[in-house]
């Protein structure tokens, strides 16, 4: 064949080869097959004895190099360079294929870097280079006489080379055989490029329909969480109703009862033993509304971050026993042993807390284990110390309470009886209340509990040392009401201190709201806050004072400070850092701001 002939016969194979090529990456033909089809076109058009492709950056344990760099650089896998896809003449014996070359090969940085560069290497006969020594041995182990060697570049990276042998003889490479060799590798390197980013889009196509189905399952969940909420909605409603209905049925019934006959001429009166019943019903019925209504104003309050505490030394053994005292009336009325066992040694006895809400939090644990607890059945509050904790145990042989129902136990509203069989009292925000008491105190509740056997509470607080410094609780947090950020504000305006704990709480911070500063600094080193929101304009006391006090307690030295105003002069504003304020805000600032601010220091 001439070589105009051959010329022309290299133009139209040349043409065919390529145009395949765009077919098939149109086609979104598999990679592999784009690249071993277009090798072995090449191959038989050029009479080549070998046509290799040798892959750089291969992940040691993938077959094939389809993933791009970053999955690789993500993945710090360990990688090869080797020879992935080959075609050869049949009279050709030895097979390269997943030929890895030796470190004179792989290293020859000087070699990479014009490669990278798109220079086309051409070497007629190997015996007549000035191939060193190690790779010229390469070369004469390979049986290779002559090669090409063109790059296959993918934007400014490498990604390999299409490398040509001729085996039998040595080759005189001419430019157009290298023009076609170097012009297959670049289409080759546009099917990778392609198939990369048909991989990658592919990926993202996942990524979206995870995040879509993601987003799907969150709605879902919102819908039957919203259906649960109007269900429990209705639920307390009923509780409630059937609640206030009850005592206000006696209270009413009662005393018109009374005025009745105390009006009515010509009627014998009612005897003093009725009269006398009728009041003390009256009398209960009103204790029970006022204690309904003050549990719910007590949770409304705990709910919205404006709880306070006032805590100091107690005497644990004192509150316990008279709490069995004033309920012991009630167990005897339903025949129900009531009993104490507090083991805890002097030192530990004196306990630094809330008294009011400790006894709250016990009140309300002792009157449902009696209220839920049969006749000649038992009910226990123990108290023990644990590591460095204070546990309070509170014990019944009542009816306890299934594996399904354990969920319910401290959610807002969810008594574990319907209002329309239910046959004990209660609204269904007893436990719940509780449960954010011992929260308020830095400590956790859990509950083990056997239908028809019993059920027992224990309440994890953690002890303080003598100078009033808390030991962290080393307990592990149990939900994500525990992980809240602490805020304590102090300000004696009423309006500021409600938006501040509302937005906060809303934002799941838990805020303490404290009235008076000497107070609130007595009690930081037991609410050991992330955040000090300090007032102003209703301070009784120097700002250097309160927070050069604050800055010395040693648990909370990092605690931040945020100084809260009306309007400031500039001589202040030059000088807050100095008074250990961290950042200033003014009152008339949006929300959004007070949280930014908040945010950036915590």
């Amino acid at each position: 064949m001439g070589t105009m002939e051959q010329l022309l016969h290299y133009q139209v194979e040349q043409k065919h080869i390529f145009g395949n090529i765009k077919l098939q990456i149109n086609q979104n033909v598999e990679l592999s097959n784009i690249l071993q089809i277009a090798i072995d076109r090449v191959r038989t058009v050029l009479n080549i004895d070998r046509l290799v492709i040798y892959q750089l950056g291969i992940p040691s344990q993938s077959p094939y190099p389809l993933l791009p760099e970053e999955s690789l650089t993500s993945r710090q896998e360990k990688v090869t360079n080797r020879v992935t896809f080959e075609a050869k003449s049949p009279d050709l014996d030895r097979s390269i294929l997943d030929f890895q070359a030796r470190r004179c090969y792989d290293e020859s940085e000087k070699c990479w870097s014009r490669y990278r560069q798109g220079f086309t290497l051409a070497i007629n006969d190997i015996e007549r280079s000035n191939l060193g020594a190690d790779l010229y041995d390469l070369m004469l182990q390979l049986q290779v006489k002559s090669k090409v060697v063109a790059p296959i570049n993918l934007k400014d990276r490498l990604w390999g080379v299409l490398v040509a042998h001729q085996c039998h003889q040595p080759r005189t490479w001419s430019n157009h055989e290298t023009r076609f060799l170097q012009q297959t590798a670049e289409y080759l390197a546009i099917a990778v490029h392609q198939a990369q980013s048909y991989e990658e889009l592919q990926r993202q196509k996942k990524s979206l329909e995870k995040q879509v189905k993601n987003q799907a399952q969150q709605i879902e969940n919102a819908l039957v969480a919203a259906r649960v909420a109007s269900q429990t909605k209705h639920e307390f409603i009923g509780n409630i109703s059937h609640e206030l209905k009850t005592p206000l049925t006696r209270v009413i019934g009662l005393s018109g009862t009374l005025l009745h006959w105390s009006i009515e001429e010509g009627r014998i009166p009612l005897p003093i033993e009725k009269q006398q019943q009728y009041l003390k019903t009256i009398h209960d019925s009103g204790k029970h509304l006022l204690k309904l209504i003050n549990t719910i104003l007590e949770f409304s309050e705990v709910q919205s971050g404006s709880h306070l505490l006032n805590a100091k030394k107690i005497s644990l053994h004192k509150l316990c026993l008279e709490l069995i005292q004033s309920l012991q009336p009630q167990a005897e009325e339903a025949e129900i042993e009531l009993a104490l066992d507090v083991r805890l040694e002097p030192e530990v006895e004196l306990f630094y807390g809330d008294r009011e809400k400790l006894r709250e939090i016990l009140l309300n644990l002792l009157d449902n284990a009696l209220k839920f607890t049969n006749k000649n059945g038992s009910v226990f509050l123990r108290v023990w110390q644990e590591n460095k904790k204070i546990v309070f145990e509170v014990e019944d042989t009542g009816v306890g309470i299934s594996n399904d129902q354990l969920p319910l136990l401290f959610e807002t509203f969810s008594p574990l009886e319907n209002f329309r069989q239910r046959i004990h009292d209660g609204v269904g925000i007893g436990l719940a209340l509780t449960k954010h008491l011992v929260e308020l105190h830095g400590g956790s509740i859990e509950v083990e509990s056997t239908p028809e056997k019993g059920s027992a509470f224990r309440v994890f607080l953690p002890i303080f040392s003598a100078n009033n410094s808390p030991i962290r609780n080393d307990l592990p947090l149990k939900n994500a009401s525990q992980q809240l950020k602490k805020v304590v504000l102090i300000t004696q305006d009423d309006e500021t201190a409600v938006l501040i704990c509302k937005t906060l709480t809303a934002a799941n911070y838990q805020v303490v709201w404290l009235i008076d500063a000497l107070t609130a600094i007595n009690q930081l080193d037991f609410l050991e806050p992330q955040l000090i929101i300090l007032d102003r304009d209703n301070l009784d006391i120097e700002i250097p004072d309160v927070t050069d006090t604050i800055k010395t307690i040693e648990l909370i030295e990092e605690t931040k400070i945020i100084l809260m105003y009306s309007d400031k002069s500039a001589s202040e504003n030059e000088n807050f850092v100095t008074d250990n304020i961290d950042d200033q805000l003014l009152k008339s600032a949006d929300l959004p701001r007070l949280l930014s601010k908040i945010e950036a220091l915590i």
